[in-house]
């Protein structure tokens, strides 16, 4: 039997393991289907989710297989500058989360003109 080496293309085994994956993947698809669930539905988890299973789902997003193999890859190529900044992002996503959360002032009432579309009767 010959070896697979590097670059010699995808061995048998290997079409077979994406073959299950996909057919998996379809038959999840399929039986999460017949539950009824609308896009909005699927897309905000029911809205059951509770706050740190949301924080935890954010976290596995951010530290996903492509930083994990991405960001070495790009450190040796262009310096620790990328790395660091990759850092960066969850402090600034809490950042950005606190900054939502604060109070936001309502707008100034606007006073009503003769000329203003809808303001009294012309």
């Amino acid at each position: 039997m010959q070896s697979n080496a590097l670059g010699q293309g995808l061995h048998w085994g290997d079409y077979a393991v994406m073959a299950m994956y996909l057919v998996g993947t379809l038959g999840l698809g399929f039986i999460f289907r017949r539950r009824g669930a609308d896009t909005e539905d699927y897309l905000l988890g029911g809205r059951r989710m509770p706050w740190w299973l949301t924080g935890v789902s954010y976290v596995a997003s951010l530290l996903s297989t492509v930083s994990l193999v991405a960001l070495p890859g790009e450190a040796f190529n262009h310096g620790l500058s990328v790395s660091l900044a990759s850092l960066a992002e969850p402090f600034c996503a809490v950042a950005t989360y606190t900054a939502s959360r604060r109070p936001s002032t309502p707008p100034a009432p606007r006073r009503c003109t003769a000329w203003a579309t809808g303001c009294g009767s012309q």
